[in-house]
């Protein structure tokens, strides 16, 4: 009996050397001898770990469904956003520093740019353009806070990336297609930094953006991001006084930048007799209406222009502003950074106009009157939202 089984055994032996077998690699067979008998696989198991360790068996240049792609790895995804920090970082310190020299030293920042002594009107004006430099400052940083926590693709920070593109590209338009040209080393440092901004501005947004590049996308989301103006619905957790009070200055900021591009209701000054201002022929007289008393020449208007753009970015802070106060998330530290963005243009701007006022190259008046006032109640509530916004 027991011969008959070794010779059972035997030939089952032989048939089985003989019989052709399936091709293993030699790490799956040696993982299949050292497993415990109740533990090993099936043929069919052996054959599924070949296919594995060969390779898919259609074209090697496809990946299988299930493995990711090199572009969706979490690594690649972290190291992306610590790059768009840094840069944003980077912008923020510059666009920092240049708006703050430009708001401490006006006239000697504008005699460097365009090579012309400003009158004292123009570096009033000059000075509100360095505060709005300041804004788009505080723009960057919160992108870069965003960045680094990943809140990039939201509506506030689209918003902002939006704003701070266009911004970029509106002011080297009005550099360049000033009727007094900026001297070529000021143009080309002002051009590096404004374009440096727009492009990683729109690189953001394509990356975190469905629409892409796509200027008519880009055009009309910006659109829609100052529009929405007239709508004031009040929520359980806002209060009415933000609500209206930030609809109305992005309004008048608008208004404002839109006044200063079109040169409509300003109703500016032809001249006016003066000694040693520049930009103002002799023997001309003042108009009887409007703000100024005093023209704002060649080298005023160019001025105006990159200001009128800094107004837009601040019509959109401004609905950034309205909407969060619709929300009741003015406590959050990206709209605390926009407030006092906001409330440092107010107090630029109002001490320019009183400079003016007092140095006779605004009219008196009730026009003068209400933009002060307005200014300085912009300043109030957003100061007031700064520090009491929870």
């Amino acid at each position: 009996m027991q011969l008959c089984l070794t010779s059972g055994v035997s030939a089952a032996a032989l048939s089985t050397l003989s019989a052709p077998r399936h091709r293993l690699p030699p790490a799956s067979v040696a993982a299949f001898a050292a497993a415990p008998r109740r533990l090993r696989h099936s043929c069919s198991t052996c054959v599924k770990a070949q296919a594995v360790f060969e390779g898919p068996t259609g074209s090697g240049d496809e990946p299988l469904p299930e493995q990711p792609l090199a572009g969706s790895s979490p690594i690649l995804e972290v190291e992306r956003q610590t790059e768009r920090a840094l840069t944003y970082a980077g912008l923020t310190a510059l666009l920092g520093v240049s708006g703050l020299v430009l708001a401490a030293a006006p006239a000697t920042v504008v005699q460097f740019v365009w090579a012309t002594r400003p009158s004292l009107f123009v570096a009033g004006v000059a000075r509100i353009t360095g505060a709005l430099v300041l804004l788009a400052a505080v723009c960057a940083n919160c992108l870069k806070e965003a960045a680094e926590h990943e809140r990039l693709p939201s509506d506030t920070y689209q918003r902002l990336n939006l704003g701070l593109m266009w911004w970029g590209v509106g002011t080297c338009l009005a550099l360049w297609t000033a009727k007094q040209q900026p001297t070529r080393l000021a143009l080309g440092l002002c051009t590096l930094l404004l374009s440096a901004t727009s492009f990683h501005a729109a690189m953001t947004v394509q990356e975190t953006s469905e629409g892409g590049l796509n200027p008519f996308f880009l055009a009309k989301r910006f659109l829609s991001s100052l529009g929405n103006l007239s709508s004031y619905h009040n929520t359980g957790r806002s209060s009415i006084v933000p609500l209206y009070g930030y609809g109305l200055a992005a309004k008048g900021a608008l208004a404002a930048a839109l006044a200063i591009l079109l040169q409509g209701r300003l109703q500016l000054a032809q001249a006016v007799t003066a000694v040693g201002v520049a930009n103002v022929p002799a023997g001309a007289t003042a108009a009887q209406n409007g703000l100024l008393l005093v023209p704002m020449g060649t080298l005023g208007n160019a001025v105006a222009r990159v200001t009128s753009v800094g107004y837009l970015l601040l019509s959109l802070v401004l609905f950034i502003l309205k909407d969060a106060a619709q929300r009741g998330r003015l406590g959050a530290s990206t709209f605390k950074q926009l407030n006092i963005g906001v409330a440092v243009v107010g107090i630029t701007a109002s001490s320019s106009v009183a400079a003016g006022l007092q140095a006779g190259f605004i009219k008196p008046g009730l026009l003068a009157s209400w933009k002060l006032g307005a200014m300085l109640a912009v300043t109030c509530l957003t100061l007031f939202n700064y520090f009491a916004a929870k």
